[in-house]
């Protein structure tokens, strides 16, 4: 049985192997274990009683580096590095940094050894090799085309996709230049060439898009293609890398989009002009309708059920005049076809015409229970000598078409008519206590054709095309319609128009 050779150390050596914070064996010159600190066993799971007296290369096993038996021995040994495997007291084994320095006690040679983990450089190290490995792979099995090519813009490697992509063998290609594996086409080699070309000269990532034709399908594969350097340990740009993204189907989709608009504009084309023939062949026997009953109604007098009956006649010529004006406004919105005519106009004399119009058509179409108010707000007076640009007739037809809807879904009530000036907008409000309806129906009351369902089951008349066209008319001007409204509380509807300088 071993026993120790050195007994009494000296409190330098305890507090060497003691207190060292790192695990720390010392050894006798033939390597037995003389002891080790707490550090040593609570790390690599040893009884100290039964460690110590073996011998460290026991431990160590033959799987180490830079230990050499015969530089042992000279005390001057210090800070000795070995590299080794060694056996931890459950048996599995960890890699491990051994800094070994010799010193003299009671004339024997001693060596302490103080043990770094070396596990995680390990672990880090196969971390590499694998990433490494695993980088490999997904670029080997990447769907995009990728190129490594040298100086001599000869191809070095290529990756899988370039089979499917182009119909031919990558291993057909390694070592030649773009103007010979894509020798049946010049354009895109000789654009493939310069950008590898480019992107030697400057150093940096060049980006571009050839077209190639599939050698088996004959199918255009259409590719977005990087150039960018790959430098080496010395820095120094001697490849480059290519990725083709190919973007094939992207164009395919593109195409089929292109065809789709294309028929979406033919269709709208053809329902606009169908709209315009329509409304005018409508308006041709209607104006000569209008025009006879005028005469009618200047040479004839009536009375009684038949004035009555005349007067429908000449309302609903009217109306049907509206109607058709509507149409032809959508139709020519929807064409692009629709030309503001912008006067420059003092805004004192447009506000006047607007309310003159607004009491007209209140006093035409009010049923005796709804009241009409027209304000004006802000700092509208202060603008009322200035001259703008408006389409005079437009903003008419949009403000007596929210006036229209205000005192249809208001039976009993008021409208009020309000106009202000806020920064370059003048704001034109119109707000009634009628039935007023959902949130979720304030943007599908713009849409062409769409009616609000009355609670109280009333029908209104109509198409339903108003607020559409007003939204699309104000659009055109460079402005905006908001509204708010509450169910059973009333809405409000705001014409944000533009404040427009002439000369």
């Amino acid at each position: 049985m071993y026993k120790r050779e050195v007994n009494n150390s000296s409190s330098v050596i305890l507090t060497a192997y003691k207190e060292y914070v790192d695990p720390v064996i010392i050894l006798t010159k033939d390597f037995l274990i003389d002891r080790v600190n707490d550090r040593f066993c609570d790390l690599y799971s040893y009884n100290r009683s039964k460690i110590i007296g073996t011998n460290f290369k026991d431990l160590i096993g033959n799987n180490r580096i830079g230990w050499d038996d015969s530089q042992f021995g000279d005390n001057n040994w210090n800070n000795k590095s070995i590299t080794a495997w060694m056996k931890k007291g459950g048996g599995e084994t960890v890699y491990v940094d051994i800094v070994v320095k010799g010193f003299m006690y009671d004339n024997d040679l001693f060596y302490s050894c103080v043990i770094y983990d070396n596990q995680k450089n390990i672990e880090l190290m196969n971390l590499v090799k694998n990433y490494d490995r695993n980088f490999k792979s997904v670029i080997e099995n990447s769907t995009n085309i990728i190129f490594r090519f040298n100086k001599r813009k000869e191809c070095l490697y290529v990756n899988k996709a370039f089979n499917d992509i182009t119909g031919m063998s990558r291993f057909l290609i390694v070592g030649l230049q773009p103007c010979v594996f894509f020798s049946d086409n010049k354009e895109a080699a000789n654009y493939l060439s310069a950008l590898i070309e480019k992107s030697f000269l400057t150093g940096s990532l060049v980006e571009g898009k050839i077209v190639l034709k599939h050698k088996i399908t004959n199918q255009l594969m259409y590719l977005d293609v990087n150039v960018l350097p790959d430098y080496n340990q010395e820095q120094e740009n001697s490849e480059v890398i290519v990725v083709g993204n190919n973007i094939t189907s992207l164009k395919e989709k593109e195409k089929e989009l292109i065809k789709a608009q294309e028929l979406a504009k033919e269709a709208l084309m053809l329902k606009t002009t169908f709209l315009s023939l329509v409304s005018h062949e409508i308006r041709t026997p209607l104006n000569a309708i209008l025009g006879f009953s005028k005469l009618i109604e200047e040479n004839m007098a009536f009375s009684g059920r038949d004035l009555e009956y005349f007067n429908h006649v000449q309302a609903a010529g009217y109306k049907l005049t509206e109607v058709i004006d509507d149409l032809i406004d959508i139709a020519k919105i929807e064409s692009g076809n629709l030309v503001l005519r912008e006067l420059n106009i003092d805004l004192e004399h447009l506000l006047r015409i607007i309310s003159t119009d607004v009491k007209q058509f209140y006093d035409a179409h009010n049923n005796g229970r709804t009241f009409l108010k027209i304000t004006q707000k802000g700092k509208v007076d202060e603008h009322l000598s200035n001259r703008y640009l408006f389409d005079e007739k437009r903003i008419k037809q949009m403000v007596l078409s929210l006036l229209k809807n205000a005192l249809e879904y208001t039976d009993v009530g008021s409208v009020l008519v309000e106009f202000r000036v806020v920064c370059k907008w003048l704001v034109i409000s119109i707000t009634d206590s009628g039935i007023g309806f959902e949130k979720h129906e304030q943007e599908l009351i713009f849409e062409p054709f769409f009616q609000l369902k009355d609670p109280r089951g009333r029908l209104h008349g109509g198409l339903g095309i108003g607020l559409s066209l007003t939204r699309k008319i104000i659009q055109t001007m460079g402005g905006k319609i908001t509204v708010n409204s509450k169910l059973d509380e009333g809405s409000q509807f705001s014409l944000i128009i533009p404040l427009k300088r002439g000369n």
